[in-house]
């Protein structure tokens, strides 16, 4: 996995489990209204007696049969969030130790909460849709159990989930970096190094901030015969502490470094070689002419 989609991917696998505590939460809502039916039933009937006859209801009286539904709507809402809350937390851990860094904790959460949202809202929706009842303040408003009030029904639940969801994307995103911040790293194993494999150019080994002596003293030379030590493979590593090539120090030679400006001038066009000049036959019997001859 790319530890750049882990927040994600944790995100939204530790999301579908909190959705499940989405879905149960909305059906708690049906069950809170269709278990105080006659408690809210009451309400509805006081209030169409206000509409049309005056104040003559104690609201004093009905208000107690009240008490369990909401407690148990708004409650459950309460329950749900807090297992969102602590799957986030542990979506966010799971993201750190995948990534192998305290990061990403707080996106692990806001995805969770996403997902457990998107699934909480929807499911709200097809139950309120189905039943026409829920146990919130829209449920006893106008939550008569037919489908003449639930356009109204579903907006004013929508409206307090949607507040209630952006409480928890605080609260989500939080609890992720909680998580991660909770962690327990484990150190990425080294890179594995090919057997031979030049260290950097006129690397000394080991590493030369690791074997410097005190100041004014120099680094202990090999003993002797072992440069290079007998048998060692081309390439290999000397004994630890040595120093091979024998050179201590590094400096190009005299003139190499830097340049002399004249190497930045245009250069002439080496010419190709002559062919040399063909030479006169030698005459028979070794002796060359004579001017009188």
């Amino acid at each position: 996995m790319n530890e750049h989609n882990a927040p994600r991917a944790y995100g939204v696998r530790v999301g579908l489990v909190a959705a499940i505590f989405s879905i149960a939460q909305a059906l708690l809502l049906y069950g809170a209204a269709l278990g105080g039916y006659a408690a809210i039933h009451s309400v509805q009937q006081a209030i169409n007696v206000i509409n049309t006859v005056g104040p003559v209801v104690d609201f004093t009286l009905l208000l107690p049969g009240l008490i369990p539904v909401l407690l148990i709507a708004y409650g459950s809402m309460l329950v749900a969030g807090l297992i969102t809350a602590w799957l986030a937390w542990y979506a966010g851990r799971l993201a750190a130790i995948q990534m192998g860094r305290r990061a990403g904790g707080a996106r692990a959460g806001m995805w969770v909460w996403l997902v457990s949202a998107l699934v909480w809202i929807a499911a709200s929706v097809v139950v309120v849709a189905v039943t026409h009842m829920d146990g919130t303040i829209s449920g006893i408003l106008v939550g008569t159990g037919k489908p003449e009030f639930m356009g109204q029904q579903i907006a004013f639940l929508v409206a307090q989930e949607v507040i209630a969801a952006l409480i928890g994307l605080g609260v989500c995103a939080f609890a992720g970096a909680r998580g991660a911040a909770s962690a327990p790293l484990v150190a990425p194993e080294p890179a594995p190094v090919p057997a031979g494999a030049p260290l950097y150019p006129f690397a000394v080994y080991p590493a030369p901030w690791g074997i410097m002596p005190p100041p004014g003293q120099q680094l202990p030379g090999p003993p002797p015969g072992a440069l290079p030590p007998a048998g060692m493979a081309p390439g290999a590593l000397p004994y630890p502490g040595a120093v091979y090539p024998p050179q201590r120090t590094w400096a190009p030679p005299p003139g190499v470094y830097p340049p002399p400006p004249s190497l930045y001038l245009p250069q002439a066009a080496p010419q190709a070689p002559q062919p040399p000049a063909p030479q006169a036959p030698e005459p028979a019997g070794g002796q060359p002419p004579t001017p009188d001859a």
